[in-house]
């Protein structure tokens, strides 16, 4: 068995919640560990892991980002100068209390930012509809935005043609960094600290008046603003899907037989 986005962790089983779990009890059944990261691997190794079982290849996900950025937009850019903040929130942990407050927070950065577009992209979990429903219909501001959930190639364009990111989401907290986007995580945990370390992540929880701060300092601060919004790459070059089949084509060829070799 090889598992890929091997070694991902908070150390805690109810924040991701179902997902730390899963990964810890596929990754005590691996054969080959493809992690994304080099803290992955790390952990991997403190864990028991056999180093010659570790294999640091980055994250697929990447590879998928860079793909989609290459194919030609499907929506039109947005118009020069505008600032848009693209939300998405959906973590089962965060139901109802916490994804009410982020919601509550970007109506209320609405109304203190009316030249700033808020894009929230609707989960389709029927509580996640049923928050928005609460707290975002009737008298939404104008400048908020609730989007359908739309196709990767467009949503990747979406990533890339905002000012901010505001999300729970693993995936974007990988895709934000590559993409050069300051990026809030809107959780209590992270299993992706890389972001965090660089400086250009923070993780502000689901408080209302938190995440407000959080995006006002982004809004009005270009300073602060610059230092989160620069690019990197720690969860690989777009190349991790190449390794990984090298990797699986040698352990498969007959001539290596029941061993695993790099």
């Amino acid at each position: 068995m090889a598992h890929v986005e091997a070694g991902l962790r908070t150390y805690d089983n109810r924040a991701p919640w179902p997902e730390e779990g899963h990964r810890r009890i596929v990754g005590a059944i691996a054969d080959l560990h493809f992690a994304p990261s080099e803290m992955a691997a790390a952990n991997l190794v403190r864990e028991g892991v056999a180093p010659d079982r570790i294999f640091l290849t980055g994250n697929t996900g990447i590879d998928a980002l860079y793909w989609a950025r290459s194919q030609p937009r499907q929506t039109a850019a947005p118009p020069e100068g505008q600032r848009r903040i693209v939300i998405t929130t959906h973590r089962r942990e965060s139901i109802p209390d916490g994804i009410g407050s982020i919601f509550n927070a970007v109506r209320q950065l609405a109304s203190l930012y009316p030249d700033v577009q808020f894009q929230l992209v609707r989960h389709p979990s029927p509580p996640v509809i049923r928050m928005i429903q609460q707290t975002l219909n009737g008298t939404r501001p104008r400048n908020v935005e609730v989007l359908a959930p739309c196709s990767y190639i467009p949503f990747t364009h979406m990533l890339a043609d905002s000012y901010l990111i505001v999300t729970d989401s693993g995936g974007i907290q990988e895709e934000a960094p590559a993409l050069g986007k300051p990026l809030l995580v809107v959780n209590r945990r992270t299993e992706r600290e890389e972001p965090l370390r660089a400086g250009t992540s923070n993780l502000v929880g689901t408080d209302q008046n938190d995440i407000v701060a959080a995006v006002a300092a982004l809004l009005e601060d270009p300073v602060h603003y610059a230092h989160m919004a620069n690019r990197h790459d720690p969860y690989g070059d777009g190349l991790a899907g190449e390794r990984i089949v090298k990797v699986l084509g040698e352990v498969m060829a007959p001539s290596v037989g029941t061993e695993f070799r790099r």
